[in-house]
């Protein structure tokens, strides 16, 4: 009913036009009247008894009729009908996963944090990044320099585009002008 609404008014509308010999008559809909038939003013003596004038415009007037009252009537029933299961299938569904919601924000906890580690490992295998060696002491040993072999993200941005030094083997923070000097 609802989804065929279309057709059913054009067969409405070529009825009427075949019963009454009006040719401009049109089926309309507005949120204030609802449907109705629409007659131009050079054929409104034309108009059968059992329709009933709705509204009156300058070149034209409205009518409806029982039938399209009923149409109309069994439409807005669909329509409500349509609503209410829809609420209730959305009701059902949410109460159905709501036991599933804290293991669904779990997975996409990990799935964040392992596409964020994910990154962090594409970023080192494309600028050829290698873990620093830590020990006790208070020197930085670059070996093969910054921008050779052994690169690692940190020491990639202490330089920048237009500095790029190449720090020889056994360079230390002191002999380096990239480091703070707090260093002793």
């Amino acid at each position: 009913m609802l989804y065929s609404g279309k057709e059913y008014l054009q067969k409405l509308q070529q009825r009427e036009i075949a019963r009454t010999g009006i040719s401009s008559l049109k089926v309309g809909y507005n949120n204030i009247f609802g449907y109705y038939l629409e007659v131009t003013n050079a054929h409104k003596d034309k108009v059968p008894e059992d329709w009933n004038r709705k509204q009156t415009l300058v070149g034209s007037e409205r009518y409806i009729t029982e039938e399209l009252k009923d149409y109309e009537q069994k439409i807005l029933g669909a329509e409500e009908k349509i609503l209410v299961l829809e609420s209730r299938l959305f009701d059902e569904l949410i109460q159905g996963l709501s036991d599933y919601i804290r293991p669904v924000q779990l997975n996409a906890n990990w799935i964040a944090h392992l596409d964020c580690l994910l990154s962090f490992a594409v970023i080192a295998k494309e600028h050829n990044y290698h873990r620093p060696e830590i020990n006790e002491g208070f020197e930085i040993d670059i070996k093969e320099g910054l921008w050779g072999k052994n690169t690692s993200p940190m020491m990639f941005s202490l330089t920048t585009k237009n500095n790029r030094s190449s720090s020889s083997p056994g360079r230390t923070c002191r002999e380096n002008p990239h480091c703070s000097g707090r260093w002793p």
